[in-house]
């Protein structure tokens, strides 16, 4: 049978404590009393105000302000997950989590595009430098990650004409240096016709 002299002691602290602005205490003794009176509807509204007071002190606290200040919002977001953990029913903490997600994702595609945007400058610096070979390596090892990409498939058929060109322009010098010297050997050899394939 429940005590009511120690229920009505316990809620007056819970008040005082509540007056004092001292909310972990409060929180802490508002859990132990739905504990020792679970079927009291008083308590539990008890609970339910140390639990929004306590919640509303530890956002107000110097720690998230430095965390809001200095935009970190990964230890934010598992701040704020932890204090939705003490008070389920924090409507605020659940809008606090939708806008660091979407914060979140926002500096991810940024990083994503800087990162890739530096790629992509390498990859024009090797072309640049007839490197052709690398930047198509560079091209493939993006295109594995992120199939479909269209500016590095653009990316590597630009390549794959550099190296194109480059092979048409080295077969060129081939030939241009090596025809006067097989037509040369041809002349000279003009009784052993069979070692040459005429094509």
């Amino acid at each position: 049978m429940e005590n009511t002299q120690d229920k009505t002691q316990i809620l007056a602290e819970i008040k005082k404590l509540k007056k004092l602005g001292n909310f972990d205490a409060m929180l802490a003794l508002a859990q132990k009393a739905t504990k020792l009176f679970p079927s009291e509807d008083k308590v539990f509204g008890f609970l339910h105000d140390a639990q929004a007071h306590y919640v509303d002190a530890k956002l107000k606290s110097e720690v998230v302000h430095e965390l809001e200040k200095k935009g970190d919002y990964l230890t934010l977001q598992s701040v704020y997950k932890k204090l939705l953990t003490v008070f389920p029913e924090s409507k605020k903490l659940r809008k606090l989590l939708k806008d660091i997600k979407a914060k979140l994702e926002k500096a991810h595609t940024s990083e994503s595009k800087t990162y890739f945007n530096g790629i992509k400058k390498q990859i024009r610096e090797l072309i640049a430098e007839g490197r052709a070979d690398d930047a198509m390596q560079i091209c493939y090892e993006v295109l594995s990650q992120n199939p479909g990409d269209e500016e590095f498939t653009h990316l590597l058929e630009k390549v794959q004409q550099k190296m194109d060109g480059q092979t048409d322009q080295a077969m060129d010098s081939f030939f241009k240096e090596a025809a006067p010297a097989l037509k040369a050997e041809f002349k000279s050899s003009k009784s052993r016709k069979d070692k040459f394939v005429r094509v």
